[in-house]
């Protein structure tokens, strides 16, 4: 019985150290921006670290939850954390594809006078986009 009490105190330990290991990497994590790209505008920039980072610690939270009765000291820890990396995981898939989409149509609409002619309220309606994509990419 000792024994096993020892068992599950280190384990316990172990799940709460990596626990605060990955609050202490996040709560410093950062996203770059590129800002050389198109002045006006800074974009999302290289997200391989992060993202990387966000696979290995969503599978850490994983191995966490199948520890049964060794994370019930903690489960709402682990819970909320399984939530945060998944709402980051959502939010930068968003971002990017957002970006994406505005990158390959901020040329045709802005930049062309031709579209512009032959597209009016298309332009228009892009144009009101691109302002507010703007404005919030340099907030």
């Amino acid at each position: 019985e000792v024994s096993e009490i020892v068992d599950q105190s280190v384990k316990e330990a172990k799940i709460d150290k990596k626990l605060k290991a990955i609050a202490g990497i996040w709560s410093k994590m950062g996203i770059s921006f590129d800002e050389d790209t198109i002045p006006e505008c800074p974009l999302l920039g290289e997200l391989g670290e992060v993202l990387e980072r966000l696979d290995g610690d969503s599978l850490e939270m994983m191995g966490m939850t199948s520890q049964g009765r060794f994370i019930e000291f903690c489960q709402s820890q682990v819970d909320e954390w399984s939530g945060k990396l998944r709402m980051i995981d959502a939010v930068l898939g968003v971002w990017q594809k957002v970006q994406e989409n505005w990158c390959r149509l901020e040329p045709i609409f802005m930049k062309s006078e031709d579209i512009k002619s032959q597209l009016p309220d298309d332009s228009k309606r892009f144009e009101q986009m691109d302002n507010a994509f703007k404005d919030l990419m340099n907030d």
